[in-house]
């Protein structure tokens, strides 16, 4: 993280390494075929402050199956360094140190047709240092079995106006994008990607004579994602198996109207497994004989005989 972005020589440029972590845990209950609810918290730290969250999902499917709504609420609680600085309209603005927030959205998924696969939610946003936002986001997808292909389209809008004090650093937004993406098989292992996003943005200020800023962004983005040789299924067997081992390749592009181009990429591995929980129940021995339950001395060894004969009268 580079303090001093105006530094023309190496004394005078300040650089903070910006470390984060994150660790959550989550649960999920069935409460019949087509019902169920889920639990999860989590906790993130890095070098400017640290956060936490909780929140609980409800998850039901009607038309036999095809059509499933699900309602979330989340609590996110942050705490962080406050800093003073000027924002896009020349106002001071002091951050909190704490800040706290809840949202809770309604989302849809339905299976329209064996191929076509239609999706989305509204979501409220309400924290302690902004107004009510309001967010809305629809997707489709379309399966092509000639091809061995589908196509996503996705569109999201954010609302975010009212009255905004000076302890955040934007005004009000008023925010959209749409994004197409083309998924690709290959070799029953392979999955490629290429995707393009378009990101328009409108931040009102809070003085009157300051103009609007408006952000468009363009972000080109692609993907190749593989299985290795060598996959099982999930098993129950007790031991716990790979049932999906395989690597990511993401490649991208950001480019905007208010600062240069930029790229990245990323790579890593991926992998599940399942664990059969069920103990299973070991027989036990019948003892054998007057020598039940003792351990196995040199005379038991030797009187191998007689307990079998011993055992055969007493059956």
């Amino acid at each position: 993280l580079q303090l001093n972005p105006k530094a023309k020589t190496p004394d005078e440029i300040k650089v903070r390494r910006n470390l984060e972590h994150s660790v959550s845990a989550s649960v999920d209950f069935s409460l019949g075929l087509a019902t169920s609810i889920g639990l999860n918290t989590g906790f993130g730290s890095a070098t400017s402050g640290c956060c936490f969250w909780v929140g609980g999902t409800v998850s039901q499917w009607f038309r036999q199956d095809t059509l499933q709504m699900t309602a979330n609420v989340t609590y996110t609680g942050l705490s962080q360094e406050p800093y003073t600085t000027l924002d896009l309209d020349q106002m001071s603005v002091t951050t909190l140190a704490n800040l706290n927030g809840v949202s809770a959205g309604l989302q849809f998924y339905h299976l329209t047709t064996p191929s076509l696969i239609l999706r989305g939610g509204y979501t409220l946003i309400q924290r302690s240092d902004r107004p009510l936002a309001h967010g809305l986001q629809l997707e489709g997808r379309y399966f092509m079995g000639s091809l061995n292909g589908s196509v996503h389209l996705a569109g999201t809008y954010y609302l975010n106006k009212g009255v905004i004090e000076p302890i955040t650093l934007l005004g009000e937004v008023d925010a959209n994008s749409v994004q197409v993406q083309w998924h690709q098989g290959l070799a029953n292992r392979f999955v490629a990607m290429a995707g393009y996003r378009r990101y328009l943005e409108t931040i009102t200020p809070r003085v009157q004579a300051a103009p609007e800023a408006k952000t468009g962004s363009d972000y080109i983005h692609g993907s190749l994602r593989w299985l290795f040789p060598g996959d099982r299924p999930w098993t129950t067997s007790g031991i716990p198996e790979l049932s999906l081992f395989g690597g990511f390749y993401i490649a991208n592009e950001i480019s905007d109207n208010f600062s240069e181009p930029n790229n990245g990429v990323m790579i890593g591995i991926a992998f599940k497994s399942a664990l059969d929980l069920k103990k299973k129940k070991r027989k036990r021995r019948r003892p054998k004989g007057k020598y039940k339950g003792r351990s196995k001395s040199k005379k038991f060894k030797k009187d191998k005989y007689k307990r079998k004969k011993l055992y055969k009268k007493k059956r």
